[in-house]
């Protein structure tokens, strides 16, 4: 953990990125106007800590570990200051939501552990890809394949041309993995991307640098940090958090389909999706691979 907060405060130093100060009307003023990284921050007032929960970070078992905090804490949490006694932890509800009451978002980013949970950029990138366009199809925005489609090149007579007999147009709604990672690397903006947070750079949605968190959760090695974490706040040790998330996505731990995916792209987009993320790879001390045929490396060090 000590490593990890090390090389992240040692990057944003070389980055030129500041911590902010909760205290600085002007600092808070900040944190107030980036809704889209309020809108990642949870917390709870019982265990006191914050948590950024980020999409394909774990993001559904910190939502299922804060619904059993928040049932064990209660309606009421004692030798609390009376005068935020009136807002409690609803893990349904991000911090942003208390946006028009600044010093109850400034107290807790002042008094309350900072946690921060991540992943390795290119795995994420794969499972974003899958969960959305392959096994969850039904459940996503429909707007966003449509608009995969619209940026191709190619035309419903190329792809007939491609497969004589088949229904283009059917061709035509599928994505395939090259299709996504062309269509973000050259239609997004790693600093201010708005297309989907399931896949925007997790520095932009963590704000790493301006907040400092105090415990940095990779989800490679979420078993043992969320050991860690339960032992630092108190929690009881039969609540559960990495072994669900292995159980339903061993995909993300296989070298061998990792790397079937990545072949599937142009050393030129596979270097567009590096430098998408670069910042990632950077702050968060990720292996960034220097080509397609160094990709099983992502999975030699997780720190």
């Amino acid at each position: 953990m000590i490593a990890r907060q090390n090389h992240l405060r040692k990057a944003c130093s070389l980055l030129g990125m500041r911590q902010l100060n909760p205290k600085d009307p002007d600092d808070l003023n900040d944190v107030i106007a980036h809704r889209g990284n309020l809108d990642t921050l949870f917390w709870n007032d019982k265990f006191k800590f914050i948590t950024s929960v980020i999409f394909k970070c774990g993001s559904d078992n910190w939502r299922k570990f804060l619904e059993a905090l928040a049932t064990e804490q209660g309606s009421t949490v004692r030798n609390f200051t009376s005068k935020l006694q009136n807002v409690h932890s609803k893990p349904t509800l991000p911090l942003s939501r208390l946006s028009r009451s600044p010093e109850k978002i400034r107290y807790r980013l002042t008094n309350y552990l900072k946690i921060v949970t991540v992943r390795h950029p290119l795995i994420r990138f794969i499972s974003c890809y899958r969960d959305k366009f392959i096994e969850h199809t039904d459940r996503y925005r429909k707007d966003i394949p449509k608009l995969i489609v619209d940026s191709r090149n190619d035309d419903a007579r190329v792809l007939e041309a491609r497969a004589p007999g088949a229904n283009a147009s059917d061709e035509m709604k599928r994505v395939t993995f090259s299709d996504f990672a062309d269509f973000v690397t050259r239609n997004s903006t790693p600093a201010y991307d708005e297309s989907d947070p399931h896949w925007t750079p997790q520095h932009v949605r963590s704000r790493p640098c301006q907040h400092n968190y105090d415990i940095i959760v990779k989800l490679e090695t979420s078993d043992e940090d969320m050991d860690f974490i339960k032992a630092v706040i108190g929690v009881d040790d039969k609540l559960i958090f990495g072994s669900e998330y292995k159980d339903r996505h061993k995909v993300s731990h296989n070298e061998t389909l990792l790397v079937s995916y990545y072949q599937q792209l142009s050393e030129e987009v596979f270097q567009m999706v590096c430098d998408y993320y670069r910042l990632d790879f950077e702050l968060y001390g990720y292996y960034r691979p220097k080509n397609l045929a160094d990709v099983a490396r992502v999975f030699d060090d997780f720190f």
